[in-house]
């Protein structure tokens, strides 16, 4: 991994962004795709970041879809 990928989150929470969802590895394009299609659907119905995450990454291993 490219060095400033990994201080890519230390200025957004400088500027006081209160969450940053990143991997630290190479992902599948359309998996990450799916991912986060998920992630902002969970997100909108009122769930927390860490438990729309976790939700949307359950929801893909239980369809058997590519999870990084």
């Amino acid at each position: 991994m490219a060095k400033g990928v990994l201080n890519l989150p230390q200025p957004l929470f400088i500027a006081m962004v209160p969450c940053v969802v990143v991997s630290q590895w190479n992902v599948n394009d359309l998996s990450t795709c799916d991912l986060m299609k998920g992630f902002y659907q969970e997100l909108r119905s009122g769930k927390d970041v860490y438990s729309s995450l976790h939700a949307t990454m359950l929801q893909m291993l239980k369809a058997k879809r590519k999870v990084h």
